[in-house]
């Protein structure tokens, strides 16, 4: 009878432990997908900042620091930056705060998955 009770709390415990295994990473993903919106949301206001400086200088913005003062407006949490510029194209990074990019966003688009130069 003790075999059976044992059995039966073991079998109970790995339950449990499989649910929320399954729990945290289905919270991880929702985690995960709340960040990569955050970060195409940012990406895309720094893209018309881009837009819209360049209808009024002839050029993209080269450095962050242009780009902050000419209207973009970070995301807490989220990290955007100028990878490139010149006066025909841009380049964009965007991800997590202290995280690798997620997301690049050129003149031609935003939210593309595989990093511009």
């Amino acid at each position: 009878m003790a075999i059976v009770v044992g059995v039966v709390v073991v079998v109970i415990a790995l339950l449990i432990w499989g649910l929320t295994a399954l729990g945290g990473s289905a919270l991880k993903q929702q985690q995960s997908s709340a960040t990569t919106v955050e970060v195409r949301a940012a990406l895309a206001s720094a893209a018309i900042a881009e837009q819209t400086y360049a209808v009024s200088h002839g050029t993209y913005i080269e450095d962050q620091q242009t780009l902050l003062s000419s209207g973009f407006v970070p995301a807490p949490g989220i990290d955007v930056h100028v990878v490139s510029a010149t006066a025909d194209a841009f380049c964009l990074a965007g991800g997590p705060a202290g995280g690798e990019p997620v997301l690049w966003a050129t003149e031609r688009g935003t939210a593309l998955k595989a990093p511009c130069s």
